[in-house]
């Protein structure tokens, strides 16, 4: 009599496990996203850091800044004399104006920075002012908070979709299934609007 339970309680636990670790697994992103942040907002710099794919983020930014601060010096100098000149030696200067931005904005707080008010971080030392106690984000009125969204692009890849008050842009934050449960931001879309006013 014993023995005939034993499968008839088992098809149940059966039944609901692959339910039940489908559910955690579709749910991942979501909590990777909600320990980030709960990561900054106790200046966790540590914890944030491991959900991030610092490499990944810094080409993704470079390679839509770069171009885009070139095509506007390339358009302010197209009819001054001795313009390929210029071009050749502002391009370097471009990079590595770039590439302080992009060095300071893909930190914690950076990050959080532009995704919650669309803004670059310019330098590390103004990077520094969101490490103080009083944590920047408890100053903004509810009414400026960033409109998020959080959606699957594909069972590998999901988005967070922020839009900063009084634009009409999104900055998309896309973040890579890494194995099963893990999960790390790998690039983040910017807006026009955004690479063209933050430089």
């Amino acid at each position: 009599m014993k023995n005939n339970k034993i499968p008839f309680l088992a098809s149940p636990l059966l039944l609901l496990f692959p339910l039940i670790s489908g559910s955690y697994i579709y749910l991942t992103p979501y909590l990777a996203i909600f320990n980030f942040k709960q990561a900054i907002d106790k200046n966790d710099t540590e914890k944030a850091s491991k959900f991030i794919d610092y490499n990944s983020l810094r080409i993704s930014l470079t390679n839509q800044l770069v171009p885009e601060l070139q095509k506007r010096t390339n358009s302010k100098l197209a009819d001054s004399p001795f313009a390929d000149i210029k071009i050749m030696v502002l391009n370097p200067i471009i990079k590595s104006v770039v590439e302080s931005t992009v060095t300071a904005t893909i930190t914690p707080r950076g990050l959080s920075l532009l995704l919650n008010q669309g803004k670059l971080t310019k330098t590390k030392s103004s990077n520094k002012l969101h490490n103080k106690k009083n944590n920047y984000e408890s100053k903004l009125n509810q009414k400026d908070k960033a409109d998020i969204k959080l959606y699957y692009s594909n069972i590998n890849k999901f988005v967070l979709s922020s839009k900063v008050k009084n634009s009409n842009q999104e900055i998309k934050a896309h973040w890579i299934r890494y194995n099963l449960f893990k999960w790390k931001l790998n690039s983040i879309e910017l807006p026009t609007s955004l690479t063209v006013n933050n430089q």
